[in-house]
């Protein structure tokens, strides 16, 4: 990729294809490759040796040229590329024994036919005795092909039949010479080529295409739409690098101008502040992608990208397949906090999933949207972030509300009067990206559309919903909304609606800001997702790149256009510019480019884009407002057209290609599918089925998780057979009829389209699209039953673009491939890194790595015990043990713990075992991250048991916790106050336990406590204080005469036995005023003298309820004296006394 690699010395730009990487590599002698690397070099210099030109084979277009070194021939071409200009490159394709160069000679000849410059590749031009590449402006118009039109895929078959004599190749896809990849013959390319290879793979930067070049050259905020395979996030990622390589070469050359500038002594305080500067201004780009195994693979190759653009090693790191941490299926990058305050400067470029970047966002902010949750509300915080806590995770495993959860805890619940004519997806699509996930951000609305709001958009012109359909969605988002908050369960789109909310009201201090932003796979976002973005750069016209194809909208809950964003960037990006913008910033940029389209396709031949550019052209018919209109896509290679396969009746498909499964784990080998070979089914169902037939034979996936993969064969199975849609199916001869491909004695017995009845159409094509598009090479379409199939088989029959058979036993034949162990780990790994750890159990099966396979059972064991939970605790259990102790025979007692965290009794039991027996090497249990897991794992424990109220269980947990303030502070913030009196009294911490006591209100458990405490004055004021109160206010009291209750004397006795331990004083005090509360009787004389004793303490400190002495014997001697007047005077009360 020259546009980002150092030049060599040299007149001519050297570029070498992956086939002659390859070749060099299994030449062992290191003085041998450099021979072949500096005669390329001196070619380069424009040098041509004619005395060695040894001619292998004759080519008829005298455009190839071979030149032998050292019993090898290197085999090369002279081409035109586009930089700033045309100019004439020279092309290396590969070096050769000589046996082996007339089939390649022949295939390059055969391939440059199709060449319109070939007459421009021939010219020459020297300096003397040396050739010099001639350019060209690029005003001046140079084709590459005779006939562009010749060799893309056409628009109509019917002009351009697939009879493979029109395309510059006929060949696999992963054998072309048209889509073969070329790489720049840079210093630092060659250093490694020399010396670097030694059995390791060599990942260079590659060349671009014209139109990639186009893209990246184009200054301004960029939006980028490409079918599959058509090289959106190459470009994303060409363009990152680039801007880091120029990044650093402009510090660099500035660091170096004023270092050089500086004289004396303080030259070397001159360089320490430059390179500190440096650090200061470093370039912050941020690249999001949806998919963990995608933003994996990005990361990786931009650290080796980068790396080798500045100079350093470039090979591919030797744990980049290792196994990921699995966080319910999704791999989070664990070496990035949950924050962008203080990224330190080495995490960039940050590359990161899109959930990592919402929880950055989360965590950037105070209040995290998490502590609303009573579950998290005082989690202790691991030093990263809440990602990290095992807590949190298990939390979202529970607590998040996706398709899956929707469907199977909430639909069922919802009114049968409203869901009868709707079906799940398609509510929870427009909950998501509606309701919710719309374009209204406002503060008046908060980021939720109203009723009127939501029912309106019936009225637009891309609305497939009529106004009664909306009424009765917004009918079940209701009660939706009302279910979570019962469960305390929440959506991403809560999360989503929170961050705008608390991002409008934070200003400008949210951390570092991007000074570009990279989304890709944006098609599986909504759009106040992709609101979010605006706020993390301020760089509004000028630092955004989004790629996607919505096309491939399959994901549950979304569903827009690129249109869509591109408005929504303008009102959200450009007139509604991010927080602490400046106003100079605001009032530019209001430029909004055009849409790229990428449309020439990598990935596989036109027998399959044919056929998906078939589906999207009903799309575009039907759904016109659904998917971005696009060329269709180009490629120069001819591949086989996709094959029907017909079965015969009651005949069973899978059985006969696969020739049955009994189930006792052995697979017959010879009927197996390869590693990069699928059976495609349309859902979980469909699946299992399908996986009970064909057992260990074959990888078996939803369309849903074969998204972002791909395999050089598909079988697609059942497609129609299982859809929703049935018979209305029949609505594609509609479409054929419309466009004149229904033949002449077809009978007109098919129903016209009706928005409301086919909408569901929409998202069945889609989903075809991208079953169609996971092929790289043969795609095999098979159903058991052909009822619904027949009008889309017709379909693609009036159109020539597929092949129909009989399924007999030579095409079964034909579909058998054999992979090595290698395949099998690799494709194992891709699995494992999306979650899908059923069949990458299966795959490291099938590669024989005994570790690879045990950890992914095990993390499949997790994974559905999670989902378990809520439903069935008991099987969930017994997964989560067998988890954990097949982590224990691997070496992962991390994850072993947090299976046994859930396990209550078990997980204790476990982690001080392995406290106790940490060894000096254990780092995990060693260090803070164990106190950290242990505490998380204790607080699930107490809620667990708090709300079974199962008291002992709880304290026996309570008491494990790290340290004693740890705990107090858990259970005093959860309101856990008797647990928290419990663990006080039981380690004699009994002051601490009056005080929990006067929390809780309860006077003579905080009397009793302080007694304990030998404060035994204050104990005695609190039970004479309740006995006043409860012989004075209690309930049906009439404040006089004192009411009696059960054990009142008891209690008095009580406080005068304390009294006694006090000053004689007091002790005095609490005598009198215990004999007036008594229920005893009294004398006159008594009374009297108990008046008197009374007034004379009133002024003594060590009186404990002023007066109460003197005014109990008033109202006592006023009784005795006047007893007929006792009854009417008793409504009184001891104030009037």
């Amino acid at each position: 990729m020259a546009s980002i690699s150092f030049g060599i010395p040299g007149r001519m730009n050297v570029l070498f294809s992956e086939f002659f990487k390859k070749s060099l590599g299994k030449i062992q002698s290191i003085q041998l490759r450099k021979t072949v690397i500096t005669f390329l070099l001196k070619l380069a210099s424009g040098w041509r040796p004619k005395k060695y030109i040894d001619v292998a084979y004759e080519d008829p277009l005298k455009l190839v040229k071979q030149y032998r070194v050292k019993g090898f021939i290197i085999v090369c071409t002279i081409d035109i590329m586009k930089y700033s200009e045309y100019i004439q490159v020279l092309k290396i394709w590969d070096i050769l024994p000589s046996s082996d160069v007339p089939i390649l000679v022949d295939r390059l000849s055969a391939f440059l036919k199709a060449y319109d410059y070939i007459d421009y590749c021939k010219m020459k031009h020297f300096e003397g005795k040396l050739e010099v590449p001639i350019s060209w402006k690029n005003g001046f118009d140079i084709v590459q092909y005779r006939s562009h039109r010749r060799y893309m895929v056409a628009r109509d078959p019917q002009d351009d039949p697939l009879d493979g004599r029109n395309y510059a190749e006929n060949s696999k896809v992963s054998e072309s010479l048209s889509v073969m990849k070329f790489y720049s013959l840079s210093s630092g390319v060659v250093h490694h080529l020399i010396s670097g290879l030694d059995g390791k793979e060599l990942d260079l930067p590659f060349e671009l295409t014209d139109q990639e070049r186009e893209i990246i050259r184009f200054p301004k905020s960029t939006f980028i739409l490409g079918r599959s395979g058509t090289g959106k996030t190459t470009v994303l990622t060409v363009k990152l690098i680039q801007r880091e390589q120029q990044h650093s070469l402009s510090v660099e050359g500035l660091c170096n101008l004023e270092s050089y500038s500086s004289q004396g002594p303080n030259r070397k305080n001159k360089v320490n502040e430059n390179a500190a500067d440096t650090n200061k201004n470093k370039l912050r780009q941020l690249f999001v992608t949806v998919s963990p195994m995608l933003c994996s693979a990005i990361k990786n190759y931009v650290c080796r990208l980068k790396r080798f653009s500045l100079g350093g090693d470039f090979f591919a790191d030797n744990d980049s397949d290792g196994m990921y941490d699995v966080d319910g299926g999704v791999m989070e990058p664990a070496d990035i906090s949950d924050s962008f305050v203080d990224v330190p400067s080495e995490k960039y470029p940050l590359v990161i999933t899109f959930r990592k970047f919402l929880m950055m966002l989360d965590g950037s902010l105070t209040n995290s949207f998490f502590t609303r949750f009573y579950e998290l509300k005082e989690l202790p915080l691991n030093e990263k972030g809440y990602s990290f806590s095992p807590a949190f995770r298990s939390f979202i495993r529970q607590k998040e509300v996706n398709f899956e959860r929707f469907t199977m805890v909430y639909w069922p619940h919802f009114n049968k009067q409203l869901t009868r004519k709707l079906d799940s997806s398609r509510v929870f699509k427009e909950i998501i990206s509606h309701i919710k996930g719309g374009c209204a951000i406002s503060e008046d609305c908060d980021g939720v559309l109203s009723r009127e709001n939501y029912t309106i958009l019936s009225e637009g012109r891309t609305s497939t919903i009529n106004g009664e359909m909306r009424e009765l969605i917004f009918d079940i988002f209701l009660d939706y909304e009302k279910m979570k908050l019962r469960r305390g369960d929440f959506d991403i789109s809560d999360w989503v609606i929170n961050l705008h909310r608390r991002l409008r009201a934070a200003g400008a201090h949210l951390g570092d800001k991007m000074d570009f932003v990279y989304v890709d796979e944006v098609q599986d976002l909504t759009l106040q997702q992709v609101a979010l973005f605006k706020y993390v750069c301020n760089n509004l016209s000028d630092g955004f790149l989004f790629a996607g194809d919505t096309a491939q909208t399959v994901a549950k809950g979304i569903d827009f256009r690129f249109e869509d964003i591109k408005s929504m960037y303008y009102t959200e990006y450009l007139l509604k510019p991010s927080v602490g913008s400046s106003d100079k910033e605001k009032g530019k940029g209001k430029y909004i480019s055009d849409l790229f389209h990428l449309t020439q396709n990598f990935r596989t031949h036109t027998g399959v884009l044919n056929l998906a550019q078939s589906v999207v052209k009903i799309l575009y018919h039907y759904f016109p407002q659904s998917i971005d209109h696009l060329d269709p896509e180009t490629s120069l290679i001819h591949g086989e057209a996709p094959v029907l396969i017909e079965c015969g009746d009651d005949e069973n498909a899978i059985t006969t290609i696969f020739g049955g499964y009994g189930g006792d784990g052995n697979c017959n080998i010879a009927k197996c599918f390869g590693a990069e070979q699928v059976i495609l089914v349309r859902d979980e169902a469909s699946r299992k089925e399908i996986s009970g037939c064909v057992g260990k034979q074959a990888l078996v996936l939803t369309i849903i998780e074969c998204k972002g993969l791909e395999f050089q064969d598909v079988l697609l199975y059942n497609f129609f057979g299982s859809s929703p849609l049935k018979g209305q199916w029949r609505v594609i001869l509609d479409y054929m009829h419309s466009h004149k491909l229904l033949g002449s004695g077809h009978a007109k017995s098919f129903p016209g389209f009706e928005m409301t009845r086919h909408n569901v159409l929409c998202s069945e094509l889609k989903q075809l699209y991208v079953a169609i598009t996971r092929t790289r090479q043969r795609l095999w379409i098979c159903e058991s039953n052909t009822e619904y199939s027949k009008p889309m088989f017709e379909y693609w029959k009036s159109l020539s673009m597929v092949h129909a058979t009989k399924l007999d036993g030579s095409i079964v034949h034909s579909m058998q491939v054999v992979s090595s162990k290698d395949e099998w780990r690799n494709r194992g790994y891709k699995l494992y890194k999306e979650g899908n750890f059923e069949q990458a159990t299966f795959c490291f099966e099938r590669a024989e790595d005994k570790y690879g396979e045990k950890c992914a059972y095990a993390a499949g064991l997790q994974d559905s015990a999670y989902r378990m939970l809520p439903m069935n605790s008991d099987k969930a259990q017994s997964s989560l043990i067998e988890a954990a102790e097949i982590y224990l025979t691997i070496g992962k007692p991390e994850e072993a713990a947090e299976c046994y965290g859930l396990l209550v009794e078990r997980g204790l039991s476990f982690i001080e075992h392995w406290k106790d027996n940490a060894t000096s090497n254990d780092v995990t249990a060693s260090s803070q991250n164990l106190v950290a897991m242990k505490d998380s794992f204790l607080e699930r424990c107490i809620s667990h048991y708090h709300e079974i109220k199962n008291k002992d269980s709880m304290l026996k947990f309570v008491k494990a916790f790290s340290s004693v303030e740890y705990a107090r502070t858990f259970l005093r913030t959860r309101d856990y106050l008797e647990e928290l009196f419990l663990v006080e009294e039981e380690l004699g911490n009994f002051s601490q336990a009056a005080n929990v006591a006067k929390l809780k209100g309860d006077l003579l458990l905080e009397a009793n406590m302080l007694a304990k405490a030998e404060n035994f004055e204050e104990a005695s004021r609190l039970i004479l204080f309740h006995v006043v109160v409860n012989s004075l206010w209690t309930s049906g009291s009439k404040g006089w005469p004192l009411k009696q209750f059960k054990g009142k004397n008891e209690l008095l006795k009580r406080a005068e036995l304390l009294a006694q331990k006090c000053s004689s004083c007091f002790c005095e005090s609490v005598c009198i005023e215990s004999d007036i509360l008594s229920d005893n009787d009294h004398i006159l004389s008594h009374l009297v003298k108990r008046m008197n004793s009374g007034l004379s303490k009133q002024t003594s400190p060590d009186s404990v309820f002023i007066n109460l002495g003197a005014v109990g014997s008033r109202r006592d001697i006023l009784d005795i004296l006047m007893p007929s007047r006792h009854k009417n005077q008793s409504n009184g009360n001891i104030c009037k006394g």
